[in-house]
């Protein structure tokens, strides 16, 4: 799923923290990175100075029920 365009990325890393199993951001051209590691969130924070990147990256839970605490920060898929 994409993060939606205002979505505030410190509540949204801060909700990441209470989900099951991992979360991960994936860009288009494969990079994965663990949004539950603290290096991983730094590279997240400087990845979300450009919009563009946070737009084409996707959000993935290996737990289906982090989709439901996250969805108030993620685009419904279509």
């Amino acid at each position: 799923m994409r993060l939606k365009d205002r979505a505030e990325l410190s509540d949204f890393l801060e909700a990441v923290s209470g989900c099951g199993g991992s979360v991960c951001f994936q860009t288009d051209d494969g990079d994965s990175i663990d949004l539950k590691s603290v290096l991983s969130k730094f590279l997240f924070a400087m990845i979300a100075t450009n919009p563009n990147y946070l737009k084409e990256g996707r959000v993935v839970c290996s737990d289906e029920k982090s989709y439901e605490k996250l969805s108030e920060y993620l685009e419904a898929e279509q």
